[in-house]
């Protein structure tokens, strides 16, 4: 099992990798316009924020690698039922999506993955998860419809 600095060193290079050449295949800002809409906005927003989010974990492994220490949060994620729990997240959102809608599924998902990132006995407050998950839910939901004028299934609501 990988080191957790090498397994940020070697993620946080392969996700570079996989953002860059995202960026470089997608179409060009303006070649893309159908009614108005730049349809490669989104896309090209996402590739983006996963090439900044890489590079800060490839950053975060070799600083562990130059300082020779590794964060007690960064051990207490790396602990495999917390892989097993995001896993069956993704796929319990994977299933609720359609039938509950985005932000329902969202606000669900985002809860239970600071559940399973951030459990400790005693230092868990689930209020304040549950205000992030539904405020996030609905942040990203208002963005995406509005700003992005991409729709999203209703569900529910």
């Amino acid at each position: 099992m990988l080191k957790e600095k090498t397994a940020d060193v070697v993620s946080g290079s392969l996700l570079l990798i996989i953002a860059f050449v995202m960026y470089a295949s997608l179409p060009k800002a303006g070649e893309t316009v159908i009614a108005g809409t730049d349809l490669s906005l989104a896309p090209r927003l996402v590739a983006l924020l996963l090439g900044v989010l890489s590079a800060v974990l490839l950053l975060r492994g070799l600083y562990a690698f130059r300082s020779g220490r590794v964060s007690k949060a960064a051990e207490r994620i790396a602990h495999p039922y917390r892989l097993v729990g995001t896993a069956a997240l993704v796929v319990a959102a994977a299933l609720l999506f359609e039938p509950l809608g985005f932000a329902p599924t969202a606000a669900l998902y985002i809860f239970g993955q600071n559940f399973v990132l951030c459990y400790e006995p005693g230092e868990f407050r689930p209020l304040r998860a549950a205000i992030v998950a539904i405020v996030a839910a609905a942040v990203i939901w208002y963005l995406f419809t509005q700003w992005l004028s991409m729709p999203l299934p209703s569900g529910i609501l």
